[in-house]
């Protein structure tokens, strides 16, 4: 199969690597870097069969836009991007399919470190489409002893899950920044994942995806690895160092911290509590320190333990 990847950053590339491994003919299109050069976008899509967007969640609608008039009719698209659009709260696949006017549309995703990806590590994701048909296309297309796909018609959880986790690992590396320890980090993502169930299933998604890959897992993995770009993120600000300062000299886009904001929305548009993404929001974006924010969230008022939506 040719499979166009759309997207030469970490994930896009490690992506285009697993499916040459597997055999299939791959074309990366992204700004040229490094010295290397890319197909232009018509050349890239040309003929494709699959088509893999793997760019920033802030760019997805213009390069859909772009791609439109050259994706091959019978081409399935395949978002990998994890994050919500802003002002418009739409999701990665939302945008795909009301640019593109398919409904052949996947969303993969899970706990998947780009690095560990190109270096052929064992890893497991999630592929999530309204047709079962497509998840089962990609799944087949792509699994291999070194990578596992699982399929889910829940598009909207596993979306949902992707993009919240990233501000979640925010706070997981402020906690690392104020040194806190291992049984704080054990609860922020005890409550993250409790927190992420409660605002995903509000929007239409399912509880049990938010304890599968691209939920728990997902959570785990960006929440105890400095490897996370937003973990950096946080990590720096639990350190006391400026938004500015962090992503002057971040490698990589941190999607996070957009997605905070966008995610602020959803909750003020559906008045849902969220305590953990609220936080993490006024770091970002209100200037509270982040011993500020360990405050309030261990003093608010005592409740019972709730983990899944009620």
């Amino acid at each position: 199969m040719k499979i166009a990847v759309l997207g030469n950053g970490a994930w896009g590339s490690g992506l285009a690597a697993l499916a040459e491994r597997h055999g299939h003919k791959v074309a990366l299109w992204g700004p040229p870097f490094a010295g290397k050069p890319s197909p232009s976008l018509p050349d890239a899509l040309s003929g494709a069969e699959m088509v893999i967007l793997a760019v920033p969640s802030h760019v997805m609608r213009e390069v859909c836009a772009d791609a439109k008039p050259h994706f091959p009719a019978d081409a399935m698209l395949v978002s990998v991007a994890k994050g919500i659009e802003l002002d418009t709260d739409c999701r990665m696949s939302e945008i795909i399919e009301a640019v593109s006017g398919r409904k052949e549309v996947a969303v993969l995703s899970g706990p998947s470190f780009a690095s560990e990806v190109l270096k052929g590590l064992p890893t497991a994701v999630v592929c999530a489409s309204a047709l079962e048909k497509v998840a089962r296309k990609v799944q087949e297309t792509l699994s291999g002893e070194d990578f596992r796909i699982y399929t889910s018609h829940d598009v909207v959880g596993v979306e949902f899950g992707g993009a919240l986790k990233n501000v979640m690992a925010i706070a997981a590396g402020a906690c690392a920044g104020l040194g806190l320890g291992e049984n704080a980090l054990a609860a922020m993502i005890t409550r993250g994942v409790a927190e992420l169930a409660r605002v995903g299933t509000a929007f239409g998604g399912e509880a049990q995806t938010f304890f599968g890959l691209s939920g728990m897992g997902d959570l785990m993995l960006t929440c105890s690895s400095s490897q996370s770009r937003n973990y950096q993120v946080g990590e720096g600000l639990g350190r006391g160092k400026s938004l500015d300062e962090i992503l002057r000299t971040l490698q990589g886009t941190a999607e996070g911290v957009k997605t905070a904001k966008s995610v602020r929305q959803l909750l003020q548009l559906r008045k849902l509590e969220a305590p953990i993404l609220d936080e993490v929001y006024r770091l970002l974006y209100e200037g509270k320190t982040a011993r500020a924010a360990l405050r309030d969230l261990m003093t608010r008022e005592l409740k019972k333990e709730v983990v899944l939506p009620e």
